[in-house]
């Protein structure tokens, strides 16, 4: 957690990361630490590792940190929550957020993760309603007549 109380997430399991993490954040010793290398080394104390590292991010805010090490060549990012990772730019470039029309009203739902050239473009629309598409399926896809389906309505079945 850094200074503004919003996480970050850093992968610092190779050895040269962490170099740089330490090189990033004014704890050059650490990386040189035995205790901290080789990686199998690091696992087995990442305890005190991380008490460390916990009290130097709490001298700047996430945003900060996140560049900084993004500049020092460490694979980080922030922790987003909803509202975060609903507004994120790369997520609305890729059109993971997209609206679609339910009962009149608009609203926003996931977009297709899998995009592929040849798709063309997509098209949301809102959950269906209760029994919106009863009579399709029995008609069209199980082959009830009109009447089957008229007296499985008068009946209460559907």
């Amino acid at each position: 957690m850094a200074k503004d109380g919003k996480y970050l997430t850093i992968d610092a399991a190779q050895d040269k990361f962490l170099q740089n993490l330490c090189q990033v954040v004014g704890i050059e010793e650490v990386g040189k630490d035995p205790r901290f290398n080789p990686v199998g080394t690091r696992l087995k104390n990442r305890d005190a590792l991380f008490e460390i590292l916990e009290k130097k991010f709490l001298e700047k805010d996430r945003d900060e940190w996140v560049d900084l090490l993004i500049k020092g060549d460490v694979p980080t990012g922030p922790v987003n929550n909803v509202a975060q990772a609903l507004s994120d730019p790369s997520v609305l470039a890729r059109n993971m957020v997209v609206s679609a029309n339910h009962l009149g009203e608009e609203i926003k739902m996931v977009g297709n993760p899998i995009k592929m050239s040849e798709i063309g473009e997509e098209v949301f629309v809102g959950a269906p309603t209760l029994g919106q598409h009863t009579e399709q399926i029995l008609s069209g896809y199980l082959g009830y007549s009109q009447d089957q389906i008229a007296n499985l309505r008068k009946e209460k079945v559907i």
